[in-house]
């Protein structure tokens, strides 16, 4: 399950289940990159108010497709993939 929340609740409709596959104890196993884009993609930017952050921990998921930008990312790099991937932004951010 992967879900999205701030001090107002979670995110309506960006709810992810799933059934794991791999059963060592650890939900980390269960989630890979394709889960996660397709949660990213489909369930929580869409459902986003237009003035969100997302925040995000370091799970290895989270920056194994080069599409993605990293903390280690530089400005211009990021705006790119913003840029690539049709999602706005304020150059000015």
């Amino acid at each position: 399950m992967v879900h999205a929340g701030n001090v107002e609740g979670f995110v309506p409709n960006s709810l992810l289940t799933y059934r794991a596959e791999i059963k060592s104890g650890d939900y980390h196993d269960n989630m890979n990159t394709e889960n996660y884009l397709k949660w990213l993609k489909e369930k929580l930017i869409p459902n986003l108010p237009n003035d969100a952050v997302i925040v995000l921990d370091n799970a290895a998921y989270d920056y194994s497709t080069s599409e993605i930008p990293t903390s280690k990312s530089n400005k211009l790099d990021t705006q790119t993939c913003l840029n690539a991937n049709n999602i706005y932004f304020e150059p000015s951010f």
